[in-house]
């Protein structure tokens, strides 16, 4: 904690040995300062910092090279198969329910998160991509299949260090 500039009470430090050891599935949230907090993901402690809630706006395929978010970059990547250029696309954050379909594999938005080790806390701030009102792209994971063969363009996504 001390490494990221954390000053924790000994209660706070005694919580997080305590909670460390909690069952597997348990949600660890262990507050150490005013914009911080401890929680476990895999087996791993991971120091969280509080971000405000995600962008919401639009966006153009390919036009800015990168676009920064709270704790990410989203920048256009060229693959054999993605999103058209010049194609405009509403970004918004999850609401739940949220199904995508990626290589004829269809699933819920939280399904493709688990599979793709996205840590809880940073879920509900992920940018999704949206085209006339339907979820085409979750950057870093995939581009929907109605989608994905009708251009080049993939939304790749990179973490920031608003998590450590």
């Amino acid at each position: 904690l001390h490494a990221y500039g954390v000053t924790a009470t000994d209660a706070a430090i005694g919580e997080i040995a305590r909670q460390a050891f909690a069952k597997e599935d348990a949600n660890i949230v262990v507050n150490v300062s005013h914009d911080a907090s401890v929680r476990r993901y895999r087996n791993k402690l991971h120091l969280v910092r509080e971000r405000e809630q995600g962008k919401k706006g639009t966006l153009i395929v390919g036009a800015n090279a990168a676009t920064q978010f709270d704790f990410g970059v989203l920048r256009w990547t060229e693959a054999n198969a993605g999103l058209p250029t010049d194609l405009e696309l509403e970004v918004r954050q999850r609401e739940d329910g949220e199904i995508l379909t990626i290589g004829a594999k269809k699933c819920r938005l939280s399904e493709w998160f688990r599979e793709h080790r996205v840590p809880p806390w940073e879920r509900e701030a992920w940018p999704l991509l949206f085209h006339a009102g339907e979820l085409v792209a979750v950057p870093g994971i995939g581009v929907a299949d109605q989608l994905s063969d009708a251009g080049r363009w993939f939304p790749d996504w990179r973490r920031t260090d608003k998590t450590q």
